[in-house]
């Protein structure tokens, strides 16, 4: 009996110690609950700085890797449109000397063509001049006292220039004279005399070189003549009959001037 008495005293004693003990850690523990949840609290607050930080980062690095991948493409969409161009202009160019090259040839052959007419009329100019060489042995027959050299015929010409310049310049005609209607016989010479009027001293001088040698143009130069019928003739038989040979020799010499000395 005393042995179960004693026993349980000492069940409870141990019993009270346990829970002094468990009142002790839960007091403990109640201390380091709020120690330990603030603790938390910073590590979870620190925690989540770091991950909004590091969620920035990543979203400014997917940003920036966005913009490099954008970048990326325009540039090989840069290099593709300069790819075309240069391939574009390598067509050109190629186009450029097909071009050059037909052109090249079009041009030796327009030079080829120029040489054989330049040849081709190199020729007719021999033949012309033979031809002028024939005619004028036709005309002027093979005596050489009847033939009148180039120069001869230049110098008839400058002869008769310096005549007409001696007559303009004569004192005997009054440049500074004014022609009136009274002077003139039609219509024309009344236009002309105005025209006249109009002209300094120094242009009627030219305007006068100009009527004779249009007078002498018109009377002599433009017309075949072998000077028979202003030979002198004693009688009107014989002047008709220089006139006709005059006239025949003419037509003669027009003759051969078409067929380019060619009698038959």
């Amino acid at each position: 009996m005393s042995t179960c008495i004693s026993d349980d005293r000492l069940y409870e004693s141990r019993l009270t110690r346990v829970e002094r003990q468990l009142d002790t850690l839960s007091k403990k523990v109640e201390d380091i609950s709020p120690k330990l949840c603030n603790e938390y609290m910073k590590q979870c607050v620190g925690t989540e700085e770091q991950l909004e930080t590091k969620s920035t980062e990543a979203k400014d690095l997917r940003s920036e890797l966005l913009s490099l991948k954008k970048q990326l493409q325009q540039e090989k969409a840069d290099r593709q449109d300069k790819v075309e161009q240069l391939e574009t202009k390598s067509t050109e160019a190629k186009g450029l000397r097909s071009e050059l090259q037909f052109l090249k040839k079009q041009l030796q052959q327009q030079k080829a063509d120029s040489q054989e007419k330049v040849a081709g009329l190199t020729m007719t100019i021999q033949g012309l001049d033979e031809d002028k060489r024939k005619l004028r042995e036709v005309i002027l027959g093979n005596a050489l006292r009847h033939e009148v050299s180039d120069d001869e015929i230049r110098q008839r010409f400058v002869n008769i220039r310096q005549q007409i310049q001696a007559i303009v310049n004569s004192p005997a005609y009054d440049k500074t004279r004014d022609f009136t209607s009274d002077d003139a016989e039609d219509d024309f010479d009344i236009s002309w005399y105005q025209e006249y009027n109009s002209y300094s001293l120094r242009d009627r001088v030219f305007v006068m070189r100009s009527a004779i040698y249009e007078i002498i143009r018109h009377c002599i130069l433009s017309g075949d003549a072998f000077g028979l019928a202003a030979a002198g003739c004693v009688s009107p038989l014989e002047c008709n009959q220089e006139a006709e040979l005059d006239q025949s020799l003419c037509d003669f010499e027009d003759l051969l001037r078409t067929r380019k000395g060619a009698v038959v």
